[in-house]
């Protein structure tokens, strides 16, 4: 699928410099696009854009393997629709009702209900902020609506954003992208103080995972900007907190609907610390998920299944963070938003 790289061609290379470390010119920052990023209530990250000159939301999904758009949309753009010949693969992997929010639904999912993609739009101007750029390609699913509802009409996904430097400022309301090519460990401009943990890119779906501690265990996390809330298989539940579907601590919260149409039993708890790197989330609220057969949403692909990634980071606690993705030196920056613990 294209980059969003093209979107350099025709904005301006806009050079930030918040202190003399910036001041050499191979270590600025070059930012390629700039957009209004929202986090609703219950919702993943949402920026605004304009589609075919039609103004949307769009989810902004870091654990969503390909960029798309809802076939309700494309019809309404009037964009061209093409068949895919060889399907493509990856919504089977993981539960897509809590990672792409489309309607006001719980269980509306977003994504073919076989799990995979057979068809594929091209749209003739993008624009994200000032950046603009021409015939980006788009996989289509037929769930979700047209937009007309104020709903988002699709997602950026990995296969974009894996391209650049990713920041998001949750308290301002801001999305910038920035090219990769600068010196490493110049991207916080806001702040002298600031914390980091190493990243962990899978190769083939660019889905992003971290070290983290959550009640004393250590366990990997993915990073999900496309995901509402944070999650856990039941399996990682029973063998690192003695938590089963019986234990009192579990609250019954609606079903998981999964792209194949099978439901799954999920329940709500509170942790008492997520600890990532040097920021301490306290009493945070995590879904517990009785995946099929006990086991967790793998990160890997259709054909070749990963390891799975046992925790997922939603939106209900990366929006205390202002950070940088940087898929360039596979590094997560980040401060919180508010002096107080989180």
């Amino acid at each position: 699928m294209p980059s969003l790289r093209t979107l350099l061609a025709a904005s301006t290379a806009l050079a930030l410099c918040a202190t003399a470390a910036f001041a050499e010119p191979a270590c600025r920052l070059h930012r390629v696009a700039s957009a209004e990023a929202t986090v609703r209530d219950g919702s993943p990250l949402l920026v605004s854009a304009t589609v075919a000159n039609v103004p949307v939301q769009l989810v902004v999904s870091t654990g969503f393997r390909y960029s798309a758009l809802t076939r309700r949309f494309a019809e309404r753009a009037q964009l061209p629709i093409e068949d895919i010949h060889a399907p493509l693969y990856g919504l089977e992997t993981f539960n897509v009702s809590d990672i792409v929010y489309l309607t006001s639904k719980v269980n509306d999912a977003f994504g073919a209900t076989d799990g995979n993609f057979y068809e594929r739009t091209r749209v003739p101007l993008l624009r994200l902020g000032s950046a603009r750029s021409e015939n980006e390609m788009f996989v289509l699913t037929p769930e979700g609506g047209d937009g007309t509802d104020g709903q988002p009409v699709g997602a950026f996904g990995s296969d974009y954003l894996s391209g650049y430097e990713v920041e998001l400022d949750p308290s301002a309301g801001q999305l910038n992208l920035y090219d990769v090519d600068h010196c490493p460990g110049r991207v916080v401009y806001w702040s002298n103080t600031y914390s980091t943990v190493p990243l962990h890119v899978d190769p083939g779906t660019r889905r992003i995972t971290v070290p983290v501690v959550l009640d004393g265990a250590q366990v990997d996390a993915q990073i999900d900007t496309g995901s509402a809330g944070t999650s856990m298989p039941l399996s990682l539940a029973a063998r690192s907190f003695n938590i089963n579907e019986d234990s009192a601590q579990l609250t019954p919260a609606d079903v998981v609907l999964q792209a194949d149409g099978r439901t799954l039993r999920r329940w709500t708890t509170e942790f008492h610390t997520l600890t990532l790197g040097g920021v301490i989330v306290h009493n945070p609220q995590i879904s517990v998920i009785a995946y099929r057969d006990g086991q967790a949403p793998p990160i890997g692909s259709h054909i070749k299944p990963g390891e799975p990634a046992e925790l997922r980071i939603g939106m209900n606690v990366l929006k205390a963070l202002h950070l940088v993705i940087s898929y360039g030196e596979g590094m997560l920056y980040y401060t919180p938003t508010r002096s107080k613990p989180l």
